[in-house]
C-alpha cells in the first residue's frame, strides 16, 4: 500500500490520502462526543485505513467517539469491531 498521511480539516474533521488521491475522511462533533460521518473509497476499504481515520478523530477530539446515529449497516460493522 501507498504511503498514507492523515491530515487535520476544518471543523472538526480528519482526512486521509496518498500522494494521488483522498482515501476517505471522518467529521466529528467534540462537544457532543460524536464521529458524525466516516467514509473510505471502496477502492481502499479493508486496510484499516477507516480505523486509522476513527483514532485520528478521537485524538483530535481528546475523547473517546460515539458513532452518531442513524448509523447505517456498514458502519455498525464498523463500530461492531472497534474495541
Amino acid at each position: 500500500m501507498d504511503k498514507v498521511t492523515v491530515e487535520l480539516g476544518d471543523c472538526g474533521s480528519v482526512i486521509i490520502k496518498n500522494e494521488n488521491t483522498t482515501i476517505g475522511y471522518a467529521t466529528f462533533d467534540t462537544d457532543e462526543g460524536y464521529l458524525s460521518y466516516i467514509f473510505v473509497n471502496p477502492a481502499f476499504r479493508r486496510r484499516g485505513l477507516g480505523s486509522i481515520l476513527f483514532d485520528a478523530a478521537q485524538k483530535e477530539a481528546g475523547r473517546k467517539l460515539l458513532a452518531a446515529p442513524p448509523i447505517s449497516p456498514l458502519g455498525q460493522k464498523f463500530f461492531s469491531m472497534v474495541p
